[in-house]
């Protein structure tokens, strides 16, 4: 196997929350997994060709970091607020322990999770005229296409290696969703074999899609906006050093949404 190996920021090493991944190193050891030891220590290319420089002491440089604190950022925005005041415009009706039914404008489906894929939808009708039995991501090829050795070698199947559902972030309103969210839990099955719940694993909200069409009468001057709105089901995972979000999105033009 063809370690390659990070390190952390020397100078924020006593934050827990440093980013594991801020330096990649310049030397990769590879290890027999049936012997556990190491066959050689291959020195990377740092450039932009397969050249390979003398290793020198470590210099310092720009680490990069996660969490907020440990960057500058702009303070030059006001707060966005979404809100719903009359609460949301989709339905949720529970129909197992384990299935969530969502009903908004003509669309109606059935939310599920499991460890593996991570969200899935099933029985997916559009005005009561079926559209998909089940939709999901079945895995994510990550090849990172450097052909400099040894990352050549550099290939994950992110969801089939590590699982969707397994990896899924608890959601936070205000950040991961906004407006009127609901939130659907999810269950994975542990190292033991126990159950192990995931809350907060999937959420649903509308968000604002821009202008579908505006037309301005120039004798009269008035003018006439539709807005689109979509529906978002959403879960988050954290493999490592990714984050990926994935999101099924529905949409429609609510024609009696019309601004002047």
């Amino acid at each position: 196997m063809q370690c390659f190996l990070y390190m952390r920021d020397p100078n924020n090493a006593a934050e827990p929350d440093s980013c594991h991944y801020a330096f990649p190193l310049a030397i990769s050891p590879v290890v027999d997994m049936a012997s556990l030891e190491v066959i050689r220590i291959d020195i990377m290319p740092t450039g932009l060709d397969d050249k390979v420089e003398p290793l020198t002491p470590w210099q310092p440089a720009p680490p990069n970091e996660y969490i907020p604190e440990a960057q500058a950022l702009r303070t030059d925005l006001k707060p966005l607020r979404v809100v719903q005041p009359q609460g949301a415009s989709f339905s949720v009706s529970k129909f197992s322990e384990m299935g969530h039914r969502v009903d908004w404008q003509k669309w109606d489906f059935k939310v599920g999770f499991n460890q593996r894929e991570g969200v899935v939808l099933y029985d997916v009708h559009y005005d009561g005229k079926p559209l998909f039995y089940r939709l999901s991501l079945s895995d994510m090829a990550i090849p990172y296409a450097d052909p400099r050795h040894p990352f050549h070698k550099k290939a994950a199947f992110d969801l089939g290696d590590a699982g969707a559902g397994l990896m899924a972030n608890n959601l936070q309103l205000g950040c991961d969703c906004l407006g009127s969210v609901y939130y659907v839990d999810g269950v994975v099955g542990g190292a033991e074999g126990q159950a192990v719940p995931m809350p907060n694993v999937v959420c649903v909200h509308e968000q604002d899609a821009g202008i579908a069409w505006k037309h301005t009468n120039y004798r009269t001057s008035r003018a006439c906006v539709v807005r689109q709105r979509e529906l978002v089901v959403q879960t988050i995972l954290t493999v490592s050093n990714y984050e990926y979000i994935l999101a099924f999105l529905l949409w429609v033009t609510p024609k009696w949404f019309l601004g002047l």
